[in-house]
């Protein structure tokens, strides 16, 4: 029930800033609370003579990393905190995973005043969990959801340009636009071989996930090459080339159960950037530049 012509709304701060500053009382006596409100409507409650108004209180929260909400559920109050009271939330939209929010209970102060009823807690702090927060590292955390979104968009890209991608052939010959000619069977493969994770200290929202694909192709000559070809190779002749293909996303978040969400890995624009490169040396300097940058890396192999 919502009285909007109460008067003034008071808020009393600083009354109690731990969780455990904000107890119910057990075993009090019930009495009757009789409060006339300025319109001249008076209702009479049962209650007990200190008004704990956080007992009952459902606070949950909700959003992603840095834009929390706290959600109130009062249904568990009691009739005079549902009717007298009002829960609001500092940096209310603006909350992270984690951290602790500041929830008060607003109210008018003469009325209970005048009642004799005394309000034992009017601000409590909340752990904040259910919003996404950007981690620092991910040691310990499950990485198979994400894994297994970047390697998909991995796979789609390799199989889509596996004609097209670069290859540093054992032989040390540039068979890539040999093997586009038709003149060689070819079968490839890959495996991932490391992940590089990349903290921006001054905006996490940026971290970088990346995962190195090692690929390799078996080339086989189905033919002879013209004589003419430089370095020409016979029919059965085999060659292997390799590549680096890296994959990653930004902005990766993590749930307050250490589980890393997928939710900002978009498959096309993952898929869009990847990289491929010729030597691993390059592959990894491309996943770990420099800046206010640190790194952490894991092998698969």
């Amino acid at each position: 029930m919502q009285r909007a012509k109460i008067r003034a709304i008071v808020a009393i701060l600083g009354c109690c800033m731990l969780l455990g500053g904000c107890s119910y009382e057990k075993n009090q006596q019930l009495t009757t609370a009789s409060i006339q409100y300025p319109d001249g409507t008076v209702k009479s409650y049962q209650t007990t003579e200190n008004i704990n108004p956080f007992y009952g209180l459902s606070v949950t929260f909700s959003g992603s990393p840095g834009q929390g909400t706290a959600v109130f559920d009062t249904s568990g109050c009691t009739e005079i905190v549902k009717d007298n009271f009002k829960f609001t939330c500092k940096n209310n939209g603006k909350l992270k995973g984690g951290s602790k929010a500041t929830i008060t209970a607003e109210y008018d102060k003469d009325l209970f005043e005048k009642g004799g009823y005394k309000i034992t807690c009017s601000q409590k702090k909340y752990i904040v969990s259910g919003v996404d927060f950007y981690p620092e590292k991910l040691e310990n955390y499950d990485k198979d959801k994400l894994n297994k979104a970047i390697r998909r968009a991995a796979k789609s890209y390799i199989d889509d340009n596996i004609k097209n991608i670069r290859l540093e052939f054992e032989s040390k010959l540039d068979h890539n636009q040999w093997s586009k000619s038709g003149s060689f069977n070819f079968t490839y493969n890959y495996h991932d071989i490391s992940m590089i994770y990349n903290v921006n200290k001054n905006d996490i929202s940026q971290n970088a996930y990346y995962i190195i694909y090692e690929l390799s192709n078996e080339l086989t000559c189905t033919e002879d090459m013209d004589s003419t070809t430089e370095n020409p190779m016979k029919k059965g002749d085999e060659d292997t080339g390799w590549a680096y293909v890296v994959v990653g996303a930004q902005g990766i978040a993590s749930q307050s159960d250490m589980t890393l969400t997928d939710a900002g890995v978009n498959f096309d624009t993952v898929k869009a950037n990847a990289k491929t490169f010729t030597t691993l040396e390059s592959a990894k300097s491309y996943c770990t530049y420099g800046g206010k940058y640190e790194t952490y890396t894991e092998q698969f192999v």
